[in-house]
């Protein structure tokens, strides 16, 4: 493509030149000798001289003025789309921020440093170079400006990229290099390669990007968080943060995002290796119940303050055992003994209230706050193993806490683990005087002794109907338990996959589990139509038959 306007506007002259000196000597040779002046987008060009000569020479006439004025005409106008052509795509490069380049591939297969490349003004400019004369159109103003330790790889990464003949070597590769004031600079290159029919290069071009401010902003901030890493873990606090999402106002979404510093999960007796979920859930899961509400009120309060110096400072205890790993160290069962025996100590509840049904079924209840399924899951596992069977868990779950009010928030109260007092008086003892009191005295109100049975060979009754609670999709339940209605409490045990569940219990229970559900716990007014509405916007209630009846409540 020819370069500037002034060199377009020769060219016209040069043609007008040539069809004069075809009138003076009568001969066409002339337009053969400079064929060159009409290639490109000028190749209208030389048909029209053809015909015109070609008329000439038949008609023995010389070319006349007009013919001449015609060819210059036609010209012009091709000059013009041409001029318009070049100003846009001009315009589209000095818009870009990155500098292009390209090359066509010699002949001979031989690149080197003399081989003949095309950079563009902007791309000297990065580099700090004016023009042809600082920064030649050769490979060598780019190749010897690489890094010494880096140009082997680059310029061998760019003859794979022309060399493969399949197009699957693609030129995109980050290299320092070397500016007119002598410093070196990050640079990012991608390339195009355009090949024959047969694969064989023809010709590649690419674009070059200045990446070096976020090449050392992301190096600063790399330093920076080691840094900071190293003086978190000096302090005895345990620190943690929090982004949330979209300045959200709500502290559960699941969107929110938190990191937890090694110090803070290794005062929740974790080790640095152990993954916690970065959610909200983590920290609640192991809050103490009763301080729960507050940590999740003060939690609310601080995201709708206006005052940027508003801030919360609570003392609350906090659960520390890991549920992952509970019993894996106790290896026999003396030492699995001692370890509920401490529980007990700590957790286990002789309340007279913990019985079963009667005074007859007295039980000790280990009380564990938070959301930890599996910790439960796992205790109770332990349990099992030794021979001292659970009676039953009540799950941290609004449809165990809050069977009959759709609606009541304060089903947060923790896990009850219960375990006939009589069969765990078998396998452990109260190192508390009070408890070992207590528990004496819930015995002697029994008039039968009590022995538990495994999970496995217990019968499961058809249980209470309990209503479809609002919050059995609540961010605090773990992934495999949210979403779920669950009938009985050993349901919970096969959704969490407990060896020990009774599944073919489990199995008869959901096959009659629309005898279970009490869609209206709480009186609802309405016209026929307004409640069936209401029973189809539920996948547990929609899609069932129900009977209606008239019933007269006054004269």
């Amino acid at each position: 493509m020819f370069g500037s306007g002034a060199y377009k506007e020769k060219i016209l002259d040069d043609i007008i030149n040539i069809l004069e000196d075809v009138n003076k000597t009568g001969s066409s040779n002339v337009v053969e000798k400079n064929k060159h002046l009409f290639l490109g987008k000028y190749e209208a060009i030389p048909k029209l001289l053809s015909s015109i000569l070609s008329k000439s020479d038949q008609q023995g006439e010389s070319v006349s003025v007009q013919q001449i004025e015609a060819v210059e005409e036609e010209f012009r106008k091709e000059l013009d789309e041409v001029r318009t052509a070049l100003e846009e795509n001009q315009l589209m490069v000095d818009s870009s921020n990155d500098g292009l380049w390209y090359m066509h591939y010699p002949k001979d297969g031989k690149i080197n440093e003399d081989t003949p490349f095309v950079w563009s003004d902007k791309f000297r400019r990065m580099l700090g170079y004016n023009d042809k004369e600082d920064f030649p159109n050769v490979l060598g103003s780019w190749s010897l400006k690489l890094y010494p330790a880096e140009h082997d790889a680059i310029f061998a990464a760019f003859c794979a990229s022309l060399t493969d003949k399949t197009d699957k070597t693609p030129y995109n590769v980050t290299y320092r290099l070397q500016l007119k004031s002598g410093e070196y600079k990050w640079f990012k290159a991608i390339g195009t390669v355009k090949r024959d029919a047969a694969g064989n290069p023809l010709m590649i071009g690419g674009s070059l990007t200045d990446i070096d401010e976020d090449r050392t902003n992301k190096i600063e901030l790399e330093k920076t968080l080691v840094r900071f890493n190293y003086s978190q873990n000096m302090v005895s606090d345990g620190v943690w943060s929090a982004r949330l999402y979209d300045n959200s106002k709500n502290i559960t979404d699941s969107q929110n995002k938190f990191w937890w510093s090694m110090r803070f999960k290794e005062l929740l007796g974790y080790s640095s290796e152990d993954t916690l979920d970065n959610h909200i859930k983590t920290l609640f899961g192991v809050i103490h119940r009763e301080e729960l509400p507050l940590v999740e009120k003060s939690f609310e309060t601080l995201l709708h303050s206006s005052d940027i110096k508003h801030y919360f400072d609570i003392e609350c205890r906090m659960k520390t055992a890991n549920s992952d790993k509970i019993g894996s160290e106790l290896v026999d069962d003396n030492l699995k003994r001692r370890f509920i025996a401490g529980l007990a100590d700590t957790i286990g509840s002789t309340r007279s209230t913990h019985r079963r049904f009667s005074d007859d079924k007295q039980m000790v209840s280990f009380e564990i706050s938070g959301f930890e399924y599996h910790f439960v899951c796992s205790l109770c596992k332990l349990l099992h193993s030794i021979g001292c069977y659970p009676d039953q868990i009540l799950w941290n779950h609004p449809n165990f806490h809050c069977g009959n009010n759709p609606y009541d928030k304060k089903w947060k109260k923790g896990f009850k683990l219960r375990v006939y007092l009589d069969q765990y008086e078998k396998f452990g003892a109260f190192a508390f005087v009070s408890k070992a009191i207590s528990a004496k005295e819930n015995q002697a109100l029994e008039s039968v002794r009590n022995v538990g049975m495994p999970c496995a060979d217990r019968e499961i009754k058809m249980p209470s109907i309990a209503c479809v609670h609002c919050d059995e999709n609540s961010e605090l339940l773990p992934d495999e338990i949210r979403g779920g209605h669950y009938l009985h409490n050993r349901h919970v045990c096969a959704v969490l996959g407990c060896e020990h569940a009774p599944y073919g219990e489990i199995k008869k229970l959901l096959a009659n589990a629309e005898y279970c559900i009490n869609p209206f716990p709480i009186l609802i007014k309405g016209k026929l139509n307004e409640i069936e509405d209401i029973l189809n916007t539920n996948a547990l209630t929609k899609n069932r038959v129900y009977t209606d009846l008239n019933v007269k409540i006054s004269e």
